[in-house]
């Protein structure tokens, strides 16, 4: 066809316009939660996952379900049946890091007994918390901070298994330093109050509702440890392990006057692995931004990865620990 000035449609040479790749990508055998996930952060908060993400995310929930036949876990779906809330920090966008990946929803769940909203576990990210990289959120060590708004022990909730002496909990720092504090769990300065907690840096103490909160030790313990730190309790029995070599835990008994309502602002599960937090006295229908005032002695490490679940089988631990190395390596973020 001849356009005139001697052009014609057959010599302009028109590229065709990019089409763009199917997402998520089909190429993948997607697990149904898996893929749940990954449709959510698109979805609500616009955020589409590269395609190592898509697969490593993908392999990390077929493990915990215990189809991965490498895994000494297969056949076995203690692992992901145990789990709460799951934030493996993908998507380098803080809108996205606030969805828990096993339940991936921003729909408010129900209040606590103090009136504050709580989600399955659609996170509070405030304050000076940065995305770094493709790693997860940072710290800047003065006011960042992360709240899971998991609900735990009201009736009905969905982690409402969760009580006290029954839980895990875990973070996957990125960086080594003694230098500041790393601290997740929950914290009470009140007398007779024992938290949930575990402090990496600048010493290495826990508090799983005991009178000791002393200090940790045992083999391939490092101060401030990069890589994944767990804290483990199932009744009397409490354990720390780092990178799932179980540490030297001290002996001790509960401390007296302590229950549900005395941790997480009443019966909320506050994951606080980048600050350090006291929510008692906050008062009925306190907001996040009131609680979040509360935190003290924040961190300036990168979170790659954090959960709360109940304390499966010990026998599985190794297999856990193998499954957030693999999806670290899978992911680019491994640093130890």
């Amino acid at each position: 066809m001849q356009l005139g000035l001697g052009l014609s449609i057959a010599n302009l040479n028109v590229a065709p316009a990019p089409i763009a790749a199917p997402y998520p990508d089909p190429s993948i055998n997607w697990d149904s939660s898996s893929l749940l996930y990954v449709n959510s952060l698109q979805v609500s908060a616009s955020v589409q996952l590269s395609t190592v993400e898509q697969t490593a995310t993908n392999n990390l929930f077929k493990r915990m379900k215990g189809l991965d036949p490498a895994y000494s876990n297969f056949g076995n779906t203690g692992i992901y049946n145990a789990c709460k809330a799951l934030y493996p920090y993908v998507g380098s966008n803080l809108e996205a890091y606030k969805f828990n990946a096993v339940f991936p929803t921003a729909v408010t769940q129900a209040t606590d007994d103090a009136g504050y909203p709580t989600s399955p576990g659609y996170q509070y990210i405030a304050g000076g918390i940065t995305v770094d990289g493709i790693y997860g959120p940072k710290g800047n060590g003065t006011n960042g901070v992360i709240l899971t708004q998991l609900n735990w022990a009201q009736a009905g909730g969905l982690a409402a298994s969760l009580t006290w002496n029954s839980l895990c909990m875990g973070a996957v720092y990125k960086t080594t330093s003694a230098v500041g504090r790393d601290d997740f769990g929950w914290y009470s300065p009140t007398a007779g109050e024992g938290g949930i907690w575990l402090r990496t840096k600048p010493t290495v103490q826990s508090r799983q509702g005991c009178l000791e909160g002393s200090s940790i030790s045992g083999t391939n313990l490092v101060i401030g440890g990069n890589g994944h730190w767990m804290l483990w309790r199932s009744a009397a029995d409490k354990r720390v392990y780092y990178q799932q070599v179980q540490q030297t835990y001290p002996a001790g008994a509960d401390r007296t006057g302590e229950g549900n309502t005395s941790y997480g602002g009443q019966t909320t599960w506050p994951f606080l692995a980048l600050n350090f937090a006291n929510f008692n006295g906050t008062g009925g229908g306190a907001s996040a931004a009131t609680r979040a005032a509360n935190c003290v002695n924040f961190s300036s490490n990168t979170l790659m990865l954090n959960y709360v679940m109940d304390p499966f089988a010990d026998t599985l631990i190794p297999a856990w620990n193998q499954m957030i190395e693999a999806f670290c390596t899978e992911t680019g973020k491994k640093t130890w």
